[in-house]
């Protein structure tokens, strides 16, 4: 029996029940420019989404419901370049690439901002 394909649109608007081929269905229509998806060993699902000239980069878990979680919290997910006191050590700044490692937490790649000090980091989320 052949698994069935499931894609995901990126910032394209389609019913997410939708079918094009047979096996091939929308899973999921975003509404930000989303560079990959890592699915841990008990099903939850989590989304980079990139950065943009208004809105920081995000981590989000994408819920049962088809809504979006931040994650790991609001606080990780809050780089504001023009405010002083964001603190690039301890925010996504530039999120390059997302995986669930072997040790089951999800690893995510900040490749930070040219002359940004504690921008470029590697961080573990249990």
């Amino acid at each position: 029996m052949a698994a069935a394909l499931l894609i995901a649109a990126f910032g394209i608007a389609v019913p997410a029940a939708a079918v094009y081929a047979p096996g091939l269905e929308i899973a999921y229509s975003l509404e930000r420019a989303t560079q990959g998806i890592s699915i841990s060993a008990d099903g939850r699902k989590f989304l980079s989404q990139r950065y943009s000239e208004t809105l920081p980069p995000q981590a989000v878990e994408l819920l049962s419901d088809n809504s979006t979680a931040l994650y790991p919290d609001a606080a990780w997910n809050s780089y504001n370049a023009s405010d002083p006191n964001s603190d690039p050590a301890t925010t996504f700044v530039s999120i390059d690439g997302a995986r669930i490692g072997p040790d089951g937490r999800y690893w995510l790649v900040d490749g930070g901002s040219q002359g940004v000090n504690g921008s470029t980091k590697l961080v573990g989320v249990t």
